[in-house]
């Protein structure tokens, strides 16, 4: 509770603008039923549909601020080429919490950077 958590994508596939039927939504209202401040940042997100169907303000990367944890839910081409080093500053602490849900980086070499990684 009160933890301030980045998603980063929120569209229904990859590399679409589209936000209709995305199954983000549900990660979203879940963190949020536990207390958790919740931000997302996507570059490809149609903002005003993201606004229009579920009340949702998709924010600019670099103005999102500091997280407790960082939630990969769509595997945009923005995301596979970012570098795990600068993504640290992201984090208000050391535990550098990543959830990938598309298991979009490799286990070994993100455990090596120092992330506490899961992925489903």
């Amino acid at each position: 509770k009160g933890a301030r958590v980045l998603i980063m994508g929120f569209t229904f596939k990859e590399n679409v603008p589209d936000t209709r039927n995305t199954r983000v939504i549900d990660i979203v209202n879940e963190l949020k039923e536990y207390g958790i401040e919740v931000h997302i940042s996507d570059p490809v997100a149609d903002r005003d549909e993201a606004m229009h169907e579920y009340g949702l303000k998709i924010e600019d990367f670099e103005g999102t601020g500091k997280f407790d944890a960082i939630v990969l839910a769509v595997a945009h081409k923005q995301y596979t080429d970012i570098d795990l080093e600068s993504l640290k500053e992201k984090y208000n602490d050391s535990k550098y919490i990543l959830i990938d849900v598309k298991g979009l980086f490799d286990l070994n070499s993100i455990v090596k950077t120092g992330y506490q990684y899961w992925r489903l």
